[in-house]
């Protein structure tokens, strides 16, 4: 067994889990964690756990596509109760710009496109749901969007990981190795 197969052999499962189901649902529910810690990368890391066996394939998509949609809907949630106040408490330069104007406006014309799309962009996929709430996008409209965008959207992340740590692609290839061996010269 490599030194890879024997490091990620010590990751604990549930608590990855854990993590991977709560980096999608904490994204667009607190934007600035979001923003800290994407989600695509952990749904990445999971695939990567599990193309080494470290994490069961089938575990790891089902609580990416249940944290996903998860989050989105605490997001909108959030956009609906507070509606256009967190936007309001920015500063008068962004709130002011023809840019933040045409955004809301954009959101709420073109909230299909917003949620399925958002899913794959890293601002968007933090920020559409809470706008989308703000401007008032239908709740039912809303949901279907996104659980049609989770189920697209969090497997795919899983199987980028897996390819990337799929045979024949070498550590040196990626640019990483091994850690070194002592010399004994």
């Amino acid at each position: 067994m490599g030194w890879p197969q024997e490091q990620l052999a010590a990751v604990p499962v549930w608590p990855t889990l854990l993590i991977v189901f709560l980096l999608p649902m904490a994204e667009p529910a607190l934007p600035l964690l979001g923003m800290l810690f994407p989600s695509q990368t952990a749904l990445m890391a999971s695939g990567v756990l599990a193309h080494h066996g470290a994490l069961p394939l089938p575990a790891a998509v089902a609580m990416a596509v249940l944290g996903a949609p998860a989050g989105h809907v605490i997001g909108h949630l959030v956009g609906r109760r507070w509606g256009p106040r967190p936007v309001a408490n920015l500063p008068d330069r962004v709130t002011g710009s023809p840019g933040c104007r045409a955004a809301l406006h954009t959101v709420g014309a073109y909230s299909a496109r917003a949620v399925l799309l958002g899913r794959f962009n890293a601002v968007l996929r933090t920020l559409a749901p809470v706008t989308c709430g703000a401007v008032g996008v239908p709740w039912a409209r809303f949901v279907g969007l996104t659980l049609l965008g989770s189920l697209l959207w969090a497997p795919s992340c899983v199987a980028v990981g897996m390819v990337r740590a799929a045979p024949g692609r070498s550590g040196a290839a990626r640019g990483c190795s091994p850690p070194a061996a002592p010399c004994c010269c």
